[in-house]
């Protein structure tokens, strides 16, 4: 059994809320990706493997936008070979960033703001279609939400991007916005191609866990399903 390693390699400053996936058509090929803490600017930190995860180089994302700190990573990979990264950027006002990166995760470059005109945001997540059977195969999907910071009442968003070759769509709005404290979405889809949106519910006294699903491939989402009812937040 292989043993454990630190990636990040020795470092003052601190790495949390990491993100990590395979390259479907490649499996020796990773990237990862964590917050970095400390010091004035904080780039999100981006890690590669080629050979299954034995040995890593690191990089950082290039901030843009009068950019200050990148926070909330998220990373996948398109049929293509072409690796992908979304974070929120923090500085003159929040966006969920979109990177790529087209040489395994080694340079990334920016590639547009998926949130539009939002400004407070958080807890992207990042989903691409990888089943051979979808008719949206290779679509990629990001979910957040907008009311940062959470106490305020916060909005779950989707987007969709039709492929690498295509480009973010506006988002879409999942709830009405009367929730509150929603730090966390996530999205996936299944071997049709529908799409699945999860987001929590907390304030009132009343803490609900939702989805929403797509059957159009992300382009409208149907009315929020309630799943659970939990007792935290």
């Amino acid at each position: 059994m292989a043993t454990n390693q630190r990636i990040s390699g020795a470092h003052s400053t601190a790495r949390s809320t990491s993100d990590i996936r395979i390259n479907y058509g490649n499996p020796r090929q990773i990237i990862a990706a964590s917050n970095t803490w400390g010091g004035e600017k904080r780039a999100q930190a981006q890690f590669y493997s080629f050979d299954g995860g034995v040995t890593w180089g690191q990089t950082t994302l290039p901030l843009v936008h009068g950019d200050t700190t990148h926070f909330g990573p998220a990373v996948d990979w398109t049929s293509d070979g072409t690796a992908w990264a979304l974070t929120t950027g923090h500085g003159s006002g929040n966006g969920i960033r979109c990177y790529k990166s087209t040489d395994g995760g080694i340079t990334w470059e920016f590639d547009s703001t998926v949130s539009g005109i939002q400004t407070d945001l958080c807890g992207a997540l990042m989903w691409v279609d990888h089943s051979a059977t979808s008719p949206h195969k290779d679509n990629i999907y990001a979910a957040w939400c907008d009311g940062y910071p959470w106490v305020d009442p916060n909005v779950s968003f989707v987007s969709r991007r039709a492929g690498p070759g295509g480009s973010w769509e506006t988002p879409v709005q999942l709830n009405s916005g009367e929730d509150f404290f929603i730090p966390v979405n996530d999205i996936t889809t299944n071997s049709a191609g529908d799409v699945f949106a999860f987001w929590g519910k907390a304030g009132n006294n009343v803490q609900n866990l939702y989805v929403s699903k797509s059957t159009d491939g992300g382009k409208s989402f149907a009315t929020p399903t309630l799943i659970a009812a939990t007792i935290a937040d």
